[in-house]
Protein backbone atom coordinates (compact mmCIF):
# COMPACT_ATOMS: atom_id res chain seq x y z
CA UNK A 1 0.00 0.00 0.00
CA UNK A 2 1.26 3.51 -0.84
CA UNK A 3 2.13 5.55 2.24
CA UNK A 4 3.04 9.05 3.33
CA UNK A 5 6.25 8.93 5.39
CA UNK A 6 6.24 11.35 8.32
CA UNK A 7 9.18 12.89 10.18
CA UNK A 8 8.60 14.80 13.42
CA UNK A 9 11.72 16.89 14.00
CA UNK A 10 12.64 19.05 16.99
CA UNK A 11 15.61 21.36 17.45
CA UNK A 12 17.45 21.56 20.78
CA UNK A 13 18.80 25.05 21.53
CA UNK A 14 20.38 26.63 24.60
CA UNK A 15 18.67 27.74 27.79
CA UNK A 16 15.96 26.75 30.29
CA UNK A 17 13.13 28.17 28.16
CA UNK A 18 14.24 26.14 25.14
CA UNK A 19 14.49 23.04 27.30
CA UNK A 20 10.99 23.60 28.64
CA UNK A 21 9.60 24.01 25.12
CA UNK A 22 11.40 20.92 23.87
CA UNK A 23 10.11 18.91 26.81
CA UNK A 24 6.53 19.86 25.87
CA UNK A 25 7.10 18.88 22.23
CA UNK A 26 8.74 15.58 23.12
CA UNK A 27 5.99 14.67 25.57
CA UNK A 28 3.33 15.50 22.95
CA UNK A 29 5.05 13.31 20.37
CA UNK A 30 5.50 10.40 22.76
CA UNK A 31 1.87 10.60 23.85
CA UNK A 32 0.99 10.19 20.17
CA UNK A 33 3.33 7.21 19.91
CA UNK A 34 5.79 9.04 17.64
CA UNK A 35 9.57 8.65 17.65
CA UNK A 36 11.18 12.00 16.92
CA UNK A 37 14.44 13.23 15.47
CA UNK A 38 16.09 15.83 17.73
CA UNK A 39 18.64 18.01 15.94
CA UNK A 40 21.15 19.68 18.24
CA UNK A 41 22.26 23.21 17.42
CA UNK A 42 25.79 24.20 18.43
CA UNK A 43 24.36 26.43 21.16
CA UNK A 44 22.39 23.42 22.39
CA UNK A 45 25.55 21.32 22.38
CA UNK A 46 27.20 23.98 24.55
CA UNK A 47 24.43 23.64 27.16
CA UNK A 48 25.19 20.67 29.48
CA UNK A 49 21.64 20.55 30.81
CA UNK A 50 20.17 20.40 27.30
CA UNK A 51 22.60 17.63 26.35
CA UNK A 52 21.64 15.70 29.48
CA UNK A 53 17.93 16.03 28.70
CA UNK A 54 18.36 14.97 25.07
CA UNK A 55 20.25 11.87 26.22
CA UNK A 56 17.17 10.82 28.19
CA UNK A 57 15.14 11.09 24.98
CA UNK A 58 17.68 9.03 23.09
CA UNK A 59 17.16 6.28 25.65
CA UNK A 60 13.45 6.36 24.77
CA UNK A 61 14.26 5.60 21.13
CA UNK A 62 14.47 9.06 19.57
CA UNK A 63 17.14 9.88 17.00
CA UNK A 64 19.74 12.57 17.72
CA UNK A 65 21.47 14.63 15.05
CA UNK A 66 22.84 18.09 14.23
CA UNK A 67 21.20 21.30 13.02
CA UNK A 68 23.35 24.11 11.63
CA UNK A 69 21.21 26.97 12.94
CA UNK A 70 22.00 28.87 16.14
CA UNK A 71 25.71 28.11 15.89
CA UNK A 72 27.13 31.63 15.95
CA UNK A 73 27.91 32.29 19.59
CA UNK A 74 30.91 33.14 21.75
CA UNK A 75 32.11 29.53 21.72
CA UNK A 76 32.08 29.37 17.89
CA UNK A 77 33.68 32.73 17.12
CA UNK A 78 37.32 31.43 17.17
CA UNK A 79 36.42 28.83 14.52
CA UNK A 80 34.65 31.14 12.04
CA UNK A 81 35.93 33.89 9.75
CA UNK A 82 32.96 36.15 10.52
CA UNK A 83 29.95 36.37 12.81
CA UNK A 84 27.47 35.65 9.99
CA UNK A 85 24.55 33.69 11.48
CA UNK A 86 23.99 31.66 8.27
CA UNK A 87 26.38 28.79 7.58
CA UNK A 88 25.66 28.91 3.84
CA UNK A 89 26.89 32.53 3.68
CA UNK A 90 30.36 31.76 5.04
CA UNK A 91 33.41 31.18 2.85
CA UNK A 92 34.38 27.63 1.94
CA UNK A 93 37.15 27.56 4.52
CA UNK A 94 34.89 28.97 7.23
CA UNK A 95 32.10 26.50 6.41
CA UNK A 96 34.53 23.60 6.81
CA UNK A 97 35.89 24.90 10.10
CA UNK A 98 32.39 25.44 11.53
CA UNK A 99 31.17 22.03 10.37
CA UNK A 100 34.22 20.29 11.85
CA UNK A 101 33.78 22.05 15.18
CA UNK A 102 30.09 21.15 15.45
CA UNK A 103 30.63 17.48 14.59
CA UNK A 104 33.54 17.29 17.04
CA UNK A 105 31.44 18.82 19.82
CA UNK A 106 28.54 16.47 19.07
CA UNK A 107 30.73 13.38 19.22
CA UNK A 108 32.31 14.54 22.47
CA UNK A 109 28.85 15.05 23.97
CA UNK A 110 27.13 11.88 22.73
CA UNK A 111 29.93 9.46 21.94
CA UNK A 112 28.86 8.72 18.36
CA UNK A 113 28.64 10.43 14.97
CA UNK A 114 25.15 11.47 13.80
CA UNK A 115 23.44 10.08 10.70
CA UNK A 116 20.86 12.89 10.34
CA UNK A 117 21.60 16.60 9.99
CA UNK A 118 19.82 19.74 8.87
CA UNK A 119 20.00 23.40 8.03
CA UNK A 120 17.77 26.00 6.44
CA UNK A 121 20.15 25.77 3.48
CA UNK A 122 23.09 23.43 2.96
CA UNK A 123 24.74 24.16 -0.38
CA UNK A 124 26.45 21.50 -2.46
CA UNK A 125 30.00 22.20 -1.34
CA UNK A 126 28.90 21.90 2.29
CA UNK A 127 26.98 18.66 1.70
CA UNK A 128 29.92 17.21 -0.23
CA UNK A 129 32.37 18.13 2.51
CA UNK A 130 30.15 16.65 5.22
CA UNK A 131 29.68 13.43 3.25
CA UNK A 132 33.44 13.12 2.69
CA UNK A 133 34.31 13.74 6.34
CA UNK A 134 31.23 12.05 7.83
CA UNK A 135 30.27 9.21 5.45
CA UNK A 136 27.74 7.80 7.92
CA UNK A 137 25.34 10.72 7.30
CA UNK A 138 22.20 9.45 5.54
CA UNK A 139 19.72 12.33 5.57
CA UNK A 140 20.04 16.11 5.49
CA UNK A 141 17.55 18.98 5.49
CA UNK A 142 19.10 21.13 2.76
CA UNK A 143 16.50 23.64 1.58
CA UNK A 144 13.38 25.65 2.36
CA UNK A 145 11.01 25.15 -0.56
CA UNK A 146 10.13 28.49 -2.22
CA UNK A 147 11.44 30.62 0.62
CA UNK A 148 13.11 33.39 -1.27
CA UNK A 149 11.93 36.61 -2.90
CA UNK A 150 8.52 36.79 -1.23
CA UNK A 151 9.91 35.79 2.15
CA UNK A 152 12.54 38.52 1.83
CA UNK A 153 9.90 41.14 1.04
CA UNK A 154 7.67 39.90 3.86
CA UNK A 155 10.48 40.08 6.42
CA UNK A 156 11.29 43.76 6.01
CA UNK A 157 13.88 42.90 3.34
CA UNK A 158 16.14 41.46 6.03
CA UNK A 159 15.89 37.64 5.89
CA UNK A 160 18.74 36.53 3.62
CA UNK A 161 17.54 33.04 2.86
CA UNK A 162 17.00 32.54 -0.86
CA UNK A 163 15.85 29.02 -1.70
CA UNK A 164 13.43 29.39 -4.63
CA UNK A 165 13.45 26.89 -7.46
CA UNK A 166 14.07 23.43 -6.02
CA UNK A 167 12.05 20.25 -5.41
CA UNK A 168 9.38 20.15 -2.72
CA UNK A 169 10.10 16.60 -1.56
CA UNK A 170 12.98 14.20 -1.04
CA UNK A 171 15.71 13.81 -3.68
CA UNK A 172 19.38 13.03 -4.21
CA UNK A 173 21.19 16.38 -4.61
CA UNK A 174 23.54 16.95 -7.52
CA UNK A 175 27.15 18.00 -7.05
CA UNK A 176 26.68 21.34 -8.80
CA UNK A 177 23.56 22.80 -7.15
CA UNK A 178 21.87 21.82 -3.90
CA UNK A 179 18.42 22.54 -5.41
CA UNK A 180 18.97 20.38 -8.51
CA UNK A 181 18.24 16.63 -8.36
CA UNK A 182 21.03 14.40 -9.63
CA UNK A 183 20.70 12.63 -12.99
CA UNK A 184 22.63 9.54 -11.94
CA UNK A 185 24.36 7.86 -9.03
CA UNK A 186 27.68 9.21 -10.34
CA UNK A 187 26.41 12.80 -10.26
CA UNK A 188 24.59 12.45 -6.93
CA UNK A 189 25.87 13.27 -3.49
CA UNK A 190 25.11 10.07 -1.59
CA UNK A 191 22.64 11.58 0.83
CA UNK A 192 18.85 11.93 0.94
CA UNK A 193 18.00 15.62 0.73
CA UNK A 194 14.87 16.79 2.56
CA UNK A 195 12.90 20.05 2.68
CA UNK A 196 12.67 22.05 5.89
CA UNK A 197 8.86 21.88 5.72
CA UNK A 198 6.03 20.90 3.37
CA UNK A 199 4.13 23.79 1.80
CA UNK A 200 0.69 24.61 0.46
CA UNK A 201 1.48 24.09 -3.23
CA UNK A 202 -1.02 26.70 -4.46
CA UNK A 203 -0.04 29.37 -1.96
CA UNK A 204 3.68 28.61 -2.41
CA UNK A 205 3.34 30.49 -5.71
CA UNK A 206 1.13 33.34 -4.59
CA UNK A 207 2.06 34.00 -0.96
CA UNK A 208 4.80 33.94 1.63
CA UNK A 209 4.69 30.18 1.93
CA UNK A 210 5.91 30.12 5.53
CA UNK A 211 2.34 31.11 6.39
CA UNK A 212 0.93 27.85 5.03
CA UNK A 213 3.09 24.84 5.81
CA UNK A 214 3.43 21.66 7.86
CA UNK A 215 4.37 23.92 10.79
CA UNK A 216 1.15 24.04 12.88
CA UNK A 217 1.99 27.33 14.59
CA UNK A 218 2.57 29.02 11.24
CA UNK A 219 -1.15 28.86 10.54
CA UNK A 220 -1.55 31.28 13.45
CA UNK A 221 0.75 33.72 11.67
CA UNK A 222 -1.50 33.27 8.62
CA UNK A 223 -4.65 33.65 10.77
CA UNK A 224 -5.85 30.29 9.42
CA UNK A 225 -6.94 29.05 12.82
CA UNK A 226 -9.93 29.50 15.10
CA UNK A 227 -8.24 29.64 18.47
CA UNK A 228 -6.92 26.14 19.24
CA UNK A 229 -8.57 24.67 16.11
CA UNK A 230 -7.48 24.69 12.48
CA UNK A 231 -9.49 22.57 10.04
CA UNK A 232 -7.11 23.89 7.38
CA UNK A 233 -4.23 22.03 9.03
CA UNK A 234 -6.05 18.70 8.75
CA UNK A 235 -6.96 19.36 5.12
CA UNK A 236 -3.29 20.16 4.56
CA UNK A 237 -2.25 16.74 5.87
CA UNK A 238 -4.90 15.07 3.70
CA UNK A 239 -3.62 16.82 0.57
CA UNK A 240 -0.11 15.54 1.21
CA UNK A 241 -1.43 12.03 1.77
CA UNK A 242 -3.14 12.24 -1.63
CA UNK A 243 0.22 12.85 -3.35
CA UNK A 244 1.28 9.26 -2.58
CA UNK A 245 -1.29 8.04 -5.10
CA UNK A 246 0.53 9.93 -7.88
CA UNK A 247 4.08 8.96 -6.90
CA UNK A 248 3.89 5.69 -4.97
CA UNK A 249 4.70 7.50 -1.70
CA UNK A 250 4.93 11.00 -0.27
CA UNK A 251 7.03 12.73 2.39
CA UNK A 252 5.82 14.97 5.22
CA UNK A 253 7.91 16.86 7.76
CA UNK A 254 6.73 18.51 10.98
CA UNK A 255 9.53 20.77 12.19
CA UNK A 256 8.51 23.36 14.80
CA UNK A 257 11.25 25.08 16.79
CA UNK A 258 10.53 25.56 20.49
CA UNK A 259 9.86 29.35 20.52
CA UNK A 260 6.65 28.72 18.59
CA UNK A 261 5.07 26.87 21.51
CA UNK A 262 6.35 29.20 24.23
CA UNK A 263 4.96 32.47 25.61
CA UNK A 264 6.37 35.67 24.14
CA UNK A 265 6.44 34.78 20.45
CA UNK A 266 5.26 37.91 18.64
CA UNK A 267 3.60 35.88 15.88
CA UNK A 268 1.54 33.70 18.23
CA UNK A 269 -1.71 35.12 19.63
CA UNK A 270 -1.88 32.61 22.46
CA UNK A 271 0.84 30.10 23.38
CA UNK A 272 -1.77 27.66 24.66
CA UNK A 273 -3.48 27.74 21.28
CA UNK A 274 -0.13 27.10 19.59
CA UNK A 275 0.39 24.09 21.84
CA UNK A 276 -3.11 22.80 21.14
CA UNK A 277 -2.56 23.09 17.39
CA UNK A 278 0.72 21.21 17.71
CA UNK A 279 -0.83 18.39 19.72
CA UNK A 280 -3.79 18.14 17.33
CA UNK A 281 -1.45 17.91 14.33
CA UNK A 282 0.53 15.06 15.89
CA UNK A 283 -2.61 13.23 16.99
CA UNK A 284 -4.06 13.52 13.47
CA UNK A 285 -0.87 12.08 11.99
CA UNK A 286 -1.07 9.25 14.51
CA UNK A 287 -4.66 8.60 13.39
CA UNK A 288 -3.57 8.47 9.75
CA UNK A 289 -0.79 6.04 10.65
CA UNK A 290 -3.30 3.81 12.45
CA UNK A 291 -5.48 3.90 9.33
CA UNK A 292 -2.54 2.73 7.22
CA UNK A 293 -2.20 6.00 5.28
CA UNK A 294 1.03 7.17 6.93
CA UNK A 295 4.20 5.70 8.38
CA UNK A 296 5.94 7.52 11.24
CA UNK A 297 9.74 7.43 11.00
CA UNK A 298 12.94 9.12 12.06
CA UNK A 299 14.94 11.02 9.45
CA UNK A 300 17.36 8.15 8.92
CA UNK A 301 14.47 5.69 8.90
CA UNK A 302 12.88 7.57 6.03
CA UNK A 303 16.24 7.81 4.24
CA UNK A 304 16.53 4.02 4.38
CA UNK A 305 13.01 3.65 2.97
CA UNK A 306 13.64 6.25 0.27
CA UNK A 307 16.68 4.38 -1.03
CA UNK A 308 14.43 1.38 -1.63
CA UNK A 309 11.66 3.46 -3.21
CA UNK A 310 13.59 5.82 -5.47
CA UNK A 311 16.83 6.11 -7.37
CA UNK A 312 18.37 9.27 -8.83
CA UNK A 313 16.24 11.09 -11.42
CA UNK A 314 12.95 9.67 -10.18
CA UNK A 315 10.34 12.24 -11.27
CA UNK A 316 7.76 13.53 -8.84
CA UNK A 317 4.44 15.26 -9.44
CA UNK A 318 2.07 17.20 -7.23
CA UNK A 319 -1.52 18.21 -7.94
CA UNK A 320 -2.81 20.60 -5.30
CA UNK A 321 -6.19 22.23 -4.80
CA UNK A 322 -7.11 25.34 -2.86
CA UNK A 323 -7.80 24.14 0.69
CA UNK A 324 -7.72 27.57 2.33
CA UNK A 325 -10.65 29.32 0.64
CA UNK A 326 -12.22 26.26 -0.98
CA UNK A 327 -12.20 27.63 -4.53
CA UNK A 328 -11.71 25.38 -7.56
CA UNK A 329 -8.14 26.54 -8.09
CA UNK A 330 -5.53 23.83 -8.81
CA UNK A 331 -1.79 23.92 -9.41
CA UNK A 332 0.22 21.07 -10.92
CA UNK A 333 3.96 20.58 -10.35
CA UNK A 334 6.54 18.30 -11.96
CA UNK A 335 10.24 17.88 -11.15
CA UNK A 336 13.09 15.68 -12.33
CA UNK A 337 16.82 16.17 -12.88
CA UNK A 338 16.29 18.32 -16.01
CA UNK A 339 13.80 20.91 -14.77
CA UNK A 340 11.04 21.89 -12.39
CA UNK A 341 7.73 23.04 -13.84
CA UNK A 342 4.50 24.46 -12.43
CA UNK A 343 1.23 24.68 -14.38
CA UNK A 344 -1.52 26.97 -13.10
CA UNK A 345 -4.92 25.55 -13.98
CA UNK A 346 -6.52 28.74 -12.68
CA UNK A 347 -5.26 30.38 -15.88
CA UNK A 348 -6.19 27.66 -18.32
CA UNK A 349 -3.18 25.40 -17.83
CA UNK A 350 -0.45 27.98 -18.43
CA UNK A 351 3.11 27.02 -17.49
CA UNK A 352 3.73 29.63 -14.82
CA UNK A 353 7.14 28.57 -13.47
CA UNK A 354 10.03 26.78 -15.18
CA UNK A 355 13.45 26.18 -13.62
CA UNK A 356 16.03 24.54 -15.92
CA UNK A 357 18.59 22.29 -14.23
CA UNK A 358 20.24 21.20 -17.50
CA UNK A 359 22.76 24.07 -17.38
CA UNK A 360 24.37 22.63 -14.23
CA UNK A 361 24.88 26.03 -12.62
CA UNK A 362 26.63 26.31 -9.28
CA UNK A 363 24.53 27.16 -6.24
CA UNK A 364 27.35 27.49 -3.72
CA UNK A 365 27.11 30.72 -1.73
CA UNK A 366 29.46 32.84 0.35
CA UNK A 367 31.79 35.85 0.07
CA UNK A 368 34.22 33.84 -2.07
CA UNK A 369 31.61 32.87 -4.71
CA UNK A 370 30.13 34.64 -7.72
CA UNK A 371 26.51 34.46 -6.53
CA UNK A 372 27.30 35.59 -2.94
CA UNK A 373 23.91 35.34 -1.12
CA UNK A 374 21.62 34.32 -3.96
CA UNK A 375 20.81 30.63 -3.62
CA UNK A 376 17.65 30.84 -5.75
CA UNK A 377 17.80 28.58 -8.78
CA UNK A 378 17.31 30.69 -11.93
CA UNK A 379 14.10 30.54 -13.93
CA UNK A 380 13.09 30.81 -17.56
CA UNK A 381 9.49 31.45 -16.52
CA UNK A 382 8.35 32.82 -13.16
CA UNK A 383 4.94 34.39 -13.57
CA UNK A 384 4.64 35.45 -9.93
CA UNK A 385 7.94 37.33 -10.19
CA UNK A 386 7.90 38.37 -13.86
CA UNK A 387 4.24 38.68 -14.79
CA UNK A 388 4.35 38.42 -18.59
CA UNK A 389 6.43 35.25 -18.65
CA UNK A 390 4.64 31.96 -19.27
CA UNK A 391 3.88 29.25 -21.81
CA UNK A 392 0.31 29.46 -23.05
CA UNK A 393 -1.92 28.47 -25.93
CA UNK A 394 -3.57 31.18 -28.04
CA UNK A 395 -6.55 30.39 -30.28
CA UNK A 396 -7.45 32.65 -33.22
CA UNK A 397 -10.21 32.96 -35.81
CA UNK A 398 -9.75 35.61 -38.47
CA UNK A 399 -8.38 38.68 -36.72
CA UNK A 400 -9.68 37.73 -33.27
CA UNK A 401 -7.74 35.75 -30.67
CA UNK A 402 -8.12 34.45 -27.13
CA UNK A 403 -5.63 33.00 -24.66
CA UNK A 404 -6.28 30.05 -22.39
CA UNK A 405 -5.18 32.34 -19.53
CA UNK A 406 -8.66 33.88 -19.52
CA UNK A 407 -10.41 30.63 -18.53
CA UNK A 408 -10.21 28.76 -15.25
CA UNK A 409 -10.07 25.00 -15.60
CA UNK A 410 -9.11 21.88 -13.69
CA UNK A 411 -7.09 18.79 -14.37
CA UNK A 412 -6.06 15.33 -13.27
CA UNK A 413 -2.86 13.31 -13.12
CA UNK A 414 -2.55 10.44 -15.55
CA UNK A 415 -0.01 8.15 -17.19
CA UNK A 416 0.83 7.68 -20.85
CA UNK A 417 0.90 4.25 -22.47
CA UNK A 418 4.64 4.23 -21.72
CA UNK A 419 4.02 5.05 -18.05
CA UNK A 420 5.09 8.71 -18.20
CA UNK A 421 3.44 11.29 -15.94
CA UNK A 422 0.72 13.36 -17.58
CA UNK A 423 -1.40 16.36 -16.72
CA UNK A 424 -4.75 15.95 -18.47
CA UNK A 425 -6.44 19.35 -18.54
CA UNK A 426 -10.22 19.59 -18.44
CA UNK A 427 -11.63 20.95 -21.73
CA UNK A 428 -12.00 24.71 -21.85
CA UNK A 429 -14.34 26.83 -23.96
CA UNK A 430 -12.94 30.00 -25.52
CA UNK A 431 -14.99 32.80 -27.07
CA UNK A 432 -13.17 33.81 -30.27
CA UNK A 433 -14.57 36.19 -32.89
CA UNK A 434 -18.18 35.27 -32.18
CA UNK A 435 -17.46 31.53 -32.11
CA UNK A 436 -17.03 29.04 -29.29
CA UNK A 437 -13.98 26.78 -29.45
CA UNK A 438 -13.60 23.81 -27.09
CA UNK A 439 -9.92 22.99 -26.54
CA UNK A 440 -8.42 19.89 -24.93
CA UNK A 441 -4.82 19.86 -23.67
CA UNK A 442 -2.51 17.13 -22.40
CA UNK A 443 1.03 17.54 -21.07
CA UNK A 444 3.20 14.41 -21.10
CA UNK A 445 6.49 14.56 -19.21
CA UNK A 446 8.80 12.32 -21.19
CA UNK A 447 12.01 12.88 -19.22
CA UNK A 448 15.39 14.12 -20.50
CA UNK A 449 14.13 17.72 -20.48
CA UNK A 450 11.12 17.10 -22.76
CA UNK A 451 7.41 17.90 -22.43
CA UNK A 452 5.00 16.82 -25.17
CA UNK A 453 2.08 19.26 -25.39
CA UNK A 454 -0.96 18.08 -27.32
CA UNK A 455 -3.87 20.35 -28.23
CA UNK A 456 -7.11 19.14 -29.78
CA UNK A 457 -9.95 21.27 -31.11
CA UNK A 458 -12.76 19.15 -29.71
CA UNK A 459 -15.60 21.33 -30.96
CA UNK A 460 -16.32 24.60 -32.78
CA UNK A 461 -19.72 26.28 -32.80
CA UNK A 462 -19.33 26.43 -36.60
CA UNK A 463 -17.53 23.21 -37.65
CA UNK A 464 -16.48 24.74 -40.98
CA UNK A 465 -14.50 27.57 -39.39
CA UNK A 466 -10.71 27.36 -39.46
CA UNK A 467 -9.04 27.83 -36.08
CA UNK A 468 -5.45 28.89 -35.45
CA UNK A 469 -3.88 27.11 -32.47
CA UNK A 470 -0.55 28.58 -31.33
CA UNK A 471 1.95 27.48 -28.70
CA UNK A 472 3.45 30.68 -27.29
CA UNK A 473 6.48 30.70 -24.98
CA UNK A 474 7.23 34.10 -23.41
CA UNK A 475 10.51 33.69 -21.58
CA UNK A 476 13.14 35.64 -19.71
CA UNK A 477 15.61 34.62 -17.03
CA UNK A 478 16.58 35.62 -13.51
CA UNK A 479 16.19 34.85 -9.83
CA UNK A 480 14.28 37.88 -8.50
CA UNK A 481 11.47 40.23 -9.55
CA UNK A 482 13.87 42.42 -11.52
CA UNK A 483 14.86 41.98 -15.20
CA UNK A 484 18.34 40.80 -16.11
CA UNK A 485 20.48 41.89 -19.07
CA UNK A 486 19.02 40.01 -22.05
CA UNK A 487 21.88 40.87 -24.40
CA UNK A 488 23.70 37.73 -25.44
CA UNK A 489 20.51 35.68 -25.81
CA UNK A 490 20.30 34.13 -29.28
CA UNK A 491 16.98 33.45 -31.00
CA UNK A 492 16.75 31.00 -33.88
CA UNK A 493 13.92 29.90 -36.18
CA UNK A 494 14.53 26.82 -38.32
CA UNK A 495 11.99 26.14 -41.07
CA UNK A 496 11.63 23.42 -43.67
CA UNK A 497 13.16 25.65 -46.38
CA UNK A 498 14.87 28.50 -44.54
CA UNK A 499 16.27 29.57 -41.18
CA UNK A 500 16.76 32.90 -39.44
CA UNK A 501 18.51 34.12 -36.28
CA UNK A 502 18.39 37.16 -34.01
CA UNK A 503 20.76 38.47 -31.36
CA UNK A 504 18.78 40.05 -28.53
CA UNK A 505 19.15 43.84 -28.76
CA UNK A 506 15.86 45.23 -27.34
CA UNK A 507 14.71 46.36 -30.82
CA UNK A 508 11.47 44.35 -31.32
CA UNK A 509 13.23 42.18 -33.88
CA UNK A 510 11.31 39.24 -35.30
CA UNK A 511 12.15 36.29 -37.55
CA UNK A 512 9.42 34.11 -39.09
CA UNK A 513 9.53 30.85 -41.04
CA UNK A 514 7.07 28.51 -42.72
CA UNK A 515 6.69 24.89 -41.57
CA UNK A 516 8.94 25.40 -38.52
CA UNK A 517 11.11 22.52 -37.35
CA UNK A 518 12.59 24.24 -34.27
CA UNK A 519 12.12 27.62 -32.58
CA UNK A 520 14.68 28.27 -29.87
CA UNK A 521 16.26 30.70 -27.44
CA UNK A 522 19.77 30.17 -26.11
CA UNK A 523 20.40 31.82 -22.72
CA UNK A 524 24.17 31.80 -22.12
CA UNK A 525 23.94 32.94 -18.49
CA UNK A 526 21.94 29.78 -17.72
CA UNK A 527 23.88 27.57 -20.17
CA UNK A 528 20.45 26.56 -21.46
CA UNK A 529 18.62 26.32 -24.77
CA UNK A 530 14.82 26.20 -24.72
CA UNK A 531 13.01 25.08 -27.88
CA UNK A 532 9.57 24.50 -29.33
CA UNK A 533 9.76 21.54 -31.73
CA UNK A 534 6.50 20.79 -33.57
CA UNK A 535 5.88 17.21 -34.59
CA UNK A 536 5.70 16.71 -38.38
CA UNK A 537 2.56 18.36 -39.72
CA UNK A 538 1.83 20.15 -36.43
CA UNK A 539 2.88 23.68 -37.44
CA UNK A 540 2.26 25.84 -40.50
CA UNK A 541 4.27 28.85 -39.36
CA UNK A 542 6.53 29.91 -36.55
CA UNK A 543 8.49 32.88 -35.27
CA UNK A 544 10.97 34.12 -32.70
CA UNK A 545 10.85 37.67 -31.38
CA UNK A 546 12.83 39.85 -29.00
CA UNK A 547 11.27 42.36 -26.63
CA UNK A 548 12.07 45.91 -25.59
CA UNK A 549 13.35 47.44 -22.37
CA UNK A 550 9.82 48.09 -21.10
CA UNK A 551 8.85 44.48 -21.86
CA UNK A 552 12.10 42.48 -21.72
CA UNK A 553 11.03 39.01 -22.80
CA UNK A 554 11.59 36.76 -25.81
CA UNK A 555 8.79 34.99 -27.63
CA UNK A 556 8.75 31.61 -29.38
CA UNK A 557 5.55 30.90 -31.33
CA UNK A 558 4.41 27.88 -33.34
CA UNK A 559 0.97 27.93 -35.01
CA UNK A 560 -1.22 25.41 -36.84
CA UNK A 561 -4.54 25.96 -38.61
CA UNK A 562 -7.09 23.31 -37.66
CA UNK A 563 -10.76 22.52 -37.95
CA UNK A 564 -13.03 20.73 -35.51
CA UNK A 565 -11.43 17.42 -34.49
CA UNK A 566 -7.94 18.50 -35.53
CA UNK A 567 -4.94 18.18 -33.20
CA UNK A 568 -1.39 19.39 -32.92
CA UNK A 569 1.59 18.19 -30.85
CA UNK A 570 4.60 20.28 -29.89
CA UNK A 571 7.65 19.43 -27.79
CA UNK A 572 8.99 21.87 -25.23
CA UNK A 573 12.65 20.88 -24.85
CA UNK A 574 15.36 22.06 -22.45
CA UNK A 575 19.01 21.32 -23.27
CA UNK A 576 22.40 22.39 -22.04
CA UNK A 577 23.91 25.08 -24.26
Amino acid sequence: MNKMYVNVIHRADRGPAMREGLRFQQDAAHEAGIRTTILMSYEGLCDPEMVAYVKTQQQLGDEIGIHFHNFMCEEMRPFAESDDMALYLHSTASKKSIVDRIFQTFEEAFGFAPVSIGGYILDSETILYIKQKQPQVKAAITNCFEEGVKMFEGNNNSWYLFSDGGPWGAFYPSRHHHLAPARSAEEAIDIVSLPHLNRDMVLALTSRDDYFSSHPANVMRAKANDGPRSPYMRRFVDQWIQQKDYNGFSYYSVFVSTPWVMPGNIFVDDAEHAKALYVDSLQYLRQKADEGEAELATMSGFADAYRLLAGPDKPEVNLWKDILAGTKRQTFWYVDSAFRCAIDLNIGGTICDLRPYVGELSGDMGPDTEILWNGNHPYLIAKEHRGHSGHRCVVSIGGASASIENVRTGGRVGRSAEGKHQLIVDPIVLEVGGHEVTLESTFTFEGAGRIRIERRVAAVSDPDVEVGVAEVFDGCYGTTIYPEDMRGIGLHAEGAAESASLAYAYRSGKAAVESPKRLSATVPKLRTRVSLVPEPGSADRGSVQEGVLFKPYYKLSSEKTLKQGGATATWLILEQA
